[in-house]
């Protein structure tokens, strides 16, 4: 079944006392979460309203499924970007959030929105993210200049 499919059931667990619980996929929150083999607690956006530093889970204009941290708030929306992302999405709109990350588990470990090792963890990959975007800057440009040798 694709997420599409189960999207009603899905926003009736997320509003829910236990919200929803899914293995997300993909590489774009690498290193916290893991293609495939972390799952992640969306609960709503009234139990943890969406602010700097939450994950949430939103859908985009054109239909696809997002999970990205938010890293800032503009007049025009949240702008959001994965941990392992160096480029910002900007205009992310309070009525396309389904869910706000709870927190997640890595094998049966959970580990709580709240918890101040994850909260340091934000903090630091937040203020990094403009370096780590420098970083990739600059290893392009060596990349073109080693090609052209």
């Amino acid at each position: 079944m694709k997420f599409e499919e189960a999207l009603p059931v899905v926003t009736e667990a997320i509003k829910s006392e236990n919200g929803f619980r899914f293995y997300q996929h993909g590489t774009s929150m690498l290193p916290m979460l893991r293609d495939g083999k972390d799952s992640v607690l969306i609960v709503s956006a009234e139990k943890i309203p969406p602010k700097k530093g939450e994950v949430i889970l939103y859908r985009r204009v054109g239909g696809a499924f997002v999970l990205h941290r938010i890293i800032a708030e503009r007049k025009d929306g949240f702008v959001t970007c994965g941990d392992n992302q160096t480029i910002p999405e900007k205009g992310v709109e309070r009525g396309s959030i389904l869910g706000v990350l709870g927190g997640f588990w890595r094998g049966d470990t959970f580990v709580a929105h709240d918890n101040a090792e994850y909260v340091s963890y934000v903090r630091k990959r937040i203020f990094s993210r403009k370096f780590r975007r420098f970083i990739v800057s600059i290893k392009q440009v060596l990349k073109k200049i080693l090609r052209r040798s």
